[in-house]
């Protein structure tokens, strides 16, 4: 081993103790920033993919469409049904519409499916809350969560539903009638942009609602490789030629996904700071090591050391700390979110505000999702030994830089 090695481990760890005081101050505040960083982008990654999880459910892997009406789509359904990697297809009409519940009115989009129909590809019975969908039919309606708590609704109730084409009729000097269903269920996917603004006709409705006679907007995909969406919905387009567009729930949500990203991003950014201030406190502590050490400094200098080897010395202990830091750090993340549910039952129960949360995050969320990306780890790792690398720079110049005969005589 280089002596110059020899002695920044020495320096960190001197014979008889398992640290300097120094050391343990610096490693701590590393291994806090570390494991701050892990559990935040653990948290993020597993938030992001139940969420991604959530969309590809509610709005399925594909959509085929043509931008208007599709008529005599049996055809099209049955070629999509045969096409490799596709588990499921569903034709489904929507929109927009009024819906009233005495005088409260909303404006939610409008779905046609037919849930018993075998080949689903959204799993509606898994979302319901209330209600069955056993008797769902032409004169019922499934709503969401955040509909029934607008309008305060619930089961068994009779709603108006107003569609444009009620414009048309007044048009033509005829009295609309509104179209009244009886709340059959009320379901909630985990989907907030779902659950807080839609509701669930049967096909024949919506068609009806629409004046679409026999048509369908599109149909929605279930394939077998979620993660190679995008290539499939491109050799797809391809297939069904210019007639068709095929979209994945990607492109679909891209700005969704964006933001997700973003926000983790711009958080980590943040975080990041911690570490660099972890890195000053390094830095600082170095910079009185070299300066109660000069006498030793010195000695080496006149020893035949290098102004490199020397500074080495401080570098090296920068990096050491770094990596302890990282281990330490890691541990830490891994408890915490071991006992991440403690935690924030803990938080709810101190602050009395237990309820209130539970009605506010309706996802299972007192088990936060966790998931785990190498390059995050590789991210926080890479990131902290540069810090610590760079903690070591001025008390390495200034070791280097020493001049030993002044050294020696330093008091």
């Amino acid at each position: 081993m280089p002596w110059y090695l020899y002695l920044a481990f020495k320096q960190l760890f001197p014979t008889g103790r398992a640290a300097s005081f120094f050391a343990w101050i610096s490693i701590t505040g590393v291994a806090l920033g570390v494991a701050i960083l892990i559990v935040f982008a653990s948290i993020m990654n597993g938030l992001g993919e139940r969420i991604r999880g959530k969309v590809s459910e509610t709005f399925g892997h594909a959509h085929v469409f043509t931008g208007s009406i599709i008529y005599d789509y049996e055809e099209l359904l049955d070629d999509l049904r045969a096409y490799p990697g596709v588990k499921a297809a569903t034709p489904y009409t929507n929109g927009m519409l009024m819906m009233q519940f005495g005088n409260r009115p909303a404006f939610p989009k409008i779905t046609g499916l037919n849930p018993w129909e075998e080949d689903q590809v959204v799993p509606l019975e898994d979302y319901i809350l209330q209600g069955s969908i056993d008797k769902f039919n032409d004169q019922k309606i499934i709503i969401s969560m955040g509909i029934a708590r607008q309008l305060q609704v619930g089961v068994g109730d009779l709603v108006n539903l107003y569609s444009p084409l009620m414009l048309q009729q007044l048009k033509r000097d005829e009295i609309p009638l509104p179209m009244e269903l009886e709340v059959c269920a009320i379901f909630e996917s985990g989907f907030n942009e779902v659950d807080n603004n839609t509701i669930v006709v049967t096909r024949r409705t919506m068609q009806e609602l629409y004046g679409l006679g026999d048509g369908i907007h599109g149909v929605m995909l279930l394939i077998d490789d979620p993660d190679s969406v995008h290539d499939f919905t491109h050799k797809l387009q391809q297939h069904l030629g210019g007639d068709y567009q095929s979209l994945s729930w990607m492109e679909a949500n891209e700005n969704l996904l964006f933001l997700l990203q973003f926000e983790k991003t711009i958080m980590l950014f943040l975080l990041f700071v911690i570490l660099i201030i972890a890195g000053f406190c390094i830095s600082a502590i170095l910079i009185v090591t070299a300066l109660q050490k000069t006498r030793e400094i010195g000695l080496l200098h006149a020893m035949g050391g290098r102004s490199r080897q020397l500074a080495a010395i401080f570098c090296l202990d920068g990096m050491l700390v770094s990596m302890m830091g990282c281990i330490v750090g890691t541990v830490m993340a891994f408890l915490l979110i071991n006992v991440r549910s403690f935690i924030i039952k803990l938080m709810l129960y101190t602050t009395g505000q237990s309820d209130a949360f539970q009605e506010h995050y309706p996802l299972p969320i007192m088990d936060l999702p966790i998931a785990y990306q190498i390059s995050d780890f590789v991210l926080i790792y890479i990131f902290c030994l540069l810090v610590g690398a760079l903690a070591g720079l001025y008390p390495a110049w200034r070791a280097a830089n020493m001049n030993p005969s002044e050294a020696i005589r330093a008091e």
